[in-house]
């Protein structure tokens, strides 16, 4: 993985984070992907414009990605064995269809931090590479009143750095986001439903 980030003025600023991966026999040429490309307008510390490709906010173990979780493997990520080493299976991100690169989508996203990590607050806009779909509204608020976790992302595992208390809960919704498979029988499969769902997290680590 390769990252890349910075500032053109106090207000405006980029990441880039791409990964690749070396020639194996399942796949004899090297592949390298875009993970996060993300324009940043960051006004104040309570408000923020971020918008690109990114991670979606709406749970801690999506914002922990595959590099900030105690599992080595992705959540919703499966390797199955098989005669060609394995194939990797991805599960639906959060109501989208095919999962996105490790739970980014790209939109934008209207964020802010209180008290250095205190409190944080979610609103967003997302799929909206995919002019025929609605969007993937989501949100979450993120209170920590041990530790604090200042910025964008958070952790699931903080090894002894420091002692954190944080409750979370979110929300997403989008029209026609539910689609029930074929009947086992045959016929015709059920039209589109609307996809909503709330979750709530906790973590404590002392």
């Amino acid at each position: 993985a390769r990252h890349l980030s910075g500032k053109v003025d106090e207000m405006v600023g980029y990441t880039l984070n791409f990964n690749a991966s070396a020639p194996n026999t399942s796949t004899p040429q090297a592949q390298v992907g875009i993970m996060d490309a993300i324009v940043e307008l960051d006004f104040l510390d309570e408000l923020h414009l971020w918008s690109g490709q990114l991670l979606v906010p709406v749970d801690r173990t999506n914002f922990s990605g595959p590099f900030f979780i105690s599992p080595w493997t992705y959540p919703g990520v499966f390797t199955v064995p098989g005669p060609a080493g394995g194939a990797v299976i991805s599960t639906p991100n959060e109501g989208e269809g095919p999962a996105f690169t490790a739970g980014r989508s790209i939109g934008s996203v209207l964020w802010g931090d209180f008290g250095k990590g205190l409190f944080k607050y979610y609103a967003s806009a997302m799929n909206l590479a995919r002019s025929t779909e609605s969007p993937l509204f989501s949100g979450r608020l993120n209170f920590a009143p041990i530790g604090g976790e200042p910025g964008y992302y958070s952790s699931s595992q903080y090894y002894g750095e420091k002692d954190v208390l944080a409750v979370g809960i979110g929300g997403q919704f989008k029209n026609n986001g539910s689609v029930a498979a074929p009947p086992a029988g045959g016929g015709a499969a059920r039209a589109p439903d609307d996809y909503s769902e709330v979750n709530a997290d906790l973590l404590a680590t002392f």
